[in-house]
């Protein structure tokens, strides 16, 4: 059997007043891991808070069983940084591929990384394979 769970812990970072709205240039000089983004929107600091905690709760669910997460760039970033052992530094520019694939084995307390930010099921325009 198949379950979809919608979990929002697991949603894109708040853009707060900006939610919606196109960001062209209007960004800080640097992102700190432990300051909004943008006026009365998340931190990075929050977000890797809450991803972490959803796939903690997810493990502890499913044990023993096969889980896909499904998220944008933003969450995978702060999962990298958790799973990975990186830091802010690290993985604040790290770009993930549309539709890449990251998978990971969490057994025991244990994180073995199987593959990460893989794109190759697209083709070289960025495009799902057409067959």
């Amino acid at each position: 059997d198949v379950f979809i769970v919608e979990d929002e812990d697991l949603v894109e970072i708040s853009m707060g007043i900006s939610e919606g709205t196109r960001l062209d240039g209007d960004w800080k000089e640097e992102l700190l891991f432990d300051e909004p983004i943008r006026p009365e929107g998340e931190s990075p600091k929050q977000v890797m808070e809450r991803s972490v905690r959803a796939i903690d709760r997810i493990v502890v669910e499913n044990p023993e069983k096969s889980v896909l997460v499904v998220c944008h760039a933003g969450v995978k970033r702060m999962l990298s940084m958790h799973l990975r052992d990186h830091t802010w530094d690290e993985v604040k520019d790290l770009r993930f591929g549309n539709t890449s694939l990251s998978i990971f084995s969490l057994i025991n307390g244990g994180k073995i990384e199987k593959l990460f930010n893989c794109t190759a099921h697209l083709d070289d325009d960025g495009l799902a394979w057409k067959g």
